[in-house]
């Protein structure tokens, strides 16, 4: 599926023969002498600082991970690594409602209150089973 990876590790003129030519490989020769960057190093590198901006981003919280994320895939796009196709193509429309529905979801239980009540009620019975477990 798109916007899946998939690693593996062979020599440079296996992955030549199988025409990944277009994405950046990391490859490890068997002989062990050197790492060698094929492809295009200047795309794994601006592929990686992404990554770790996101990381960065979300774990100091200077701002919140979806504007993180957002603002890397526009680097990406305007650094010609991705084009446009490739972003939209990579989004599962299934994930992006998944994550919508869930949002309002808890948005609806902690205004009804009902998010408190059953946190409350969890730990009471959980104070419950340990006492009667732990005496």
């Amino acid at each position: 599926e798109k916007g899946d990876g998939l690693v593996v590790e062979a020599v440079p003129a296996f992955l030549r023969s199988k025409g990944v030519e277009e994405d950046f490989v990391l490859v490890s020769p068997l002989g062990g002498d050197s790492i060698v960057l094929e492809g295009h190093p200047v795309h794994a590198a601006v592929a990686a600082l992404c990554v770790l901006f996101v990381a960065v981003a979300s774990a100091t919280k200077i701002m919140p991970l979806s504007l993180s994320v957002i603002l890397s895939c526009m680097v990406l796009v305007a650094s010609g690594i991705l084009t446009t196709a490739q972003a939209f193509s990579s989004i599962s429309l299934k994930t992006i409602s998944m994550i919508a529905i869930s949002l309002s979801f808890s948005t609806a239980l902690v205004n009804t209150d009902v998010a408190h009540n059953v946190a409350t009620s969890t730990l009471a019975f959980l104070h419950v089973l340990s006492v009667f477990c732990c005496g």
